[in-house]
């Protein structure tokens, strides 16, 4: 079942913001040191790419500049 699009908007607001939150609170050297954190990261960045899979391919290519284009090639090798 396809996932309603202002929940997948969500979900991705949500990843960023925690990414956001993370690197507001370290510099360069203390990220590097803190590795629950950089997993935090690495899982919110999973959960932004898994999310924009599920956006449909006409709100896509309003941002082709931004390059999300490739995840309607993905998915299409998805389904095959």
């Amino acid at each position: 079942m396809a996932r309603h699009v202002d929940v997948v908007l969500e979900d991705i607001l949500d990843a960023i913001a925690l990414i956001e939150e993370a690197a507001a609170s370290h510099d360069r050297a203390s990220f590097s040191k803190a590795l629950f954190v950089q997993r935090g990261v690495e899982r919110s960045l999973e959960i932004i790419s898994e999310a924009v899979r599920h956006l449909p391919d006409d709100l896509l290519a309003l941002r082709a500049d931004v390059g999300l284009g490739r995840y309607q090639s993905d998915r299409q090798s998805d389904s095959a």
